[in-house]
């Protein structure tokens, strides 16, 4: 059995298969950071995205979700915690992937935690995007609201809203920027076309992570990459 699965960030192709629930994932080989590195402003939080679809009467569903578990300490070295196969066909046994951005040694780290190898890339910094297509008719009428400032998990954050209207309907965006940790810690958006997707900060610690969370743990085997390399792993059935 193949199940095709969306794809991560570094990741080129994931798939599990049989009754040993066996798989692997291909990265490849490098790892970016976007935007401009973010120093003095360190935290962990875990981060909630999720998706949720059109239905009749103008609902919304929730179709999916992903939780994965954030850090950046104040020199802007950033890890992110995810599980290897994310959704709800997951089996619950797969493994963790981490993976550590360094901007000060500018090298990037995917850790296969089952078999303690940490996978050392490249560490790239993505230019500045273009303009991003739209989903917005050219024709539509914007408006924008500011919705003032709220505590949101324990951090001040200024909320502003952004809407669209045009005959067909509208598409709304809402984000709560959080000035302490320098990072969006709400964002939701509507459209009632393609259903919503909201990005949530929970639990949010503000203060510097462990050091050591962002190097390799010290019993790990470091293997120097150049090019796609893949990490497999294997889930007993319980």
């Amino acid at each position: 059995m193949r199940i095709p699965l969306c794809v991560l960030a570094g990741i080129t192709a994931l798939a599990i298969s049989g009754p040993a629930q066996t798989g692997g994932a291909s990265f490849s080989g490098r790892l970016f950071y976007s935007g401009t590195v973010v120093t003095g402003a360190p935290y962990s939080a875990e981060r909630i995205v999720e998706h949720a679809r059109p239905a009749a009467g103008g609902t919304l569903l929730t179709s999916g979700s992903q939780h994965e578990t954030v850090y950046r300490d104040s020199q802007g070295r950033t890890r992110v915690e995810r599980p290897l196969l994310p959704g709800p066909d997951a089996p619950p046994h797969a493994p963790i992937i981490v993976e550590i951005r360094d901007s000060v040694a500018h090298v990037g780290y995917v850790l296969d935690t089952q078999h303690k190898i940490a996978h050392r890339v490249a560490l790239e910094f993505a230019r500045a995007a273009g303009p991003r297509s739209s989903r917005v008719p050219p024709q539509a009428q914007e408006s924008s609201e500011d919705l003032g400032q709220q505590l949101i998990e324990g951090v001040a954050a200024q909320g502003r809203r952004v809407t669209h209207i045009w005959p067909a309907g509208k598409v709304v965006s809402e984000s709560w920027f959080s000035p302490e940790i320098q990072e969006v810690v709400l964002s939701r958006l509507t459209d009632p076309r393609l259903g919503g997707t909201t990005v949530k900060l929970i639990h949010i610690t503000v203060g510097q992570p462990d050091p050591s969370l962002f190097l390799p743990p010290p019993d790990y085997t470091i293997v120097n990459e150049t090019g796609p390399f893949q990490i497999e792993w294997t889930a007993a059935e319980h």
